[in-house]
């Protein structure tokens, strides 16, 4: 695996964007998501693929959103990081 550059994201920085990301899930906060994720963000659900912020969040979020909220608790237990040609994937691991 190549060195970590300057311009690479460590793990506690990556793990700390997808702890924003759950509590802005948990809070049904949109503006708080959308400061976790790209504009180029792709999202793969259930066999479905959202292309997209907007494509994620008008027809995957809001919908939820729209929903009773289930009682439900997540806690990020694990974070690896699997090195490809496109970048540094998180693989995350919740209880």
């Amino acid at each position: 695996m190549p060195a970590q550059t300057s311009r690479s994201p460590d793990k506690q920085s990556i793990t700390n964007v997808v702890k924003a990301f759950e509590e802005g899930l948990q809070h049904r906060d949109l503006k708080q998501i959308e400061k976790t994720v790209s504009p180029e963000i792709v999202v793969f659900e259930n066999g479905h693929r959202n292309h997209g912020w907007q494509d994620f969040r008008d027809n995957h979020l809001l919908p939820e959103m729209k929903e009773p909220a289930p009682a439900m608790k997540t806690e990020l237990k694990k974070v690896r990081l699997r090195r490809t040609s496109h970048g540094l994937i998180p693989i995350l691991n919740f209880l």
